[in-house]
């Protein structure tokens, strides 16, 4: 994981099998969880 630091945004690289079926438009998000709520 880096940082863009002209967006203040994280880049992340996966590496997924070839075994397994990912369609084209799919897209993953990090989300998080505190006493406060959930950040997405």
């Amino acid at each position: 994981m880096t940082l863009d630091p002209q967006r203040y945004t994280a880049i992340v690289k996966m590496q997924i099998n070839n075994d397994i079926k990912i369609p084209t438009d799919t897209s993953a998000a990090i989300i998080s969880q505190s006493l406060l709520g959930v950040n997405t």
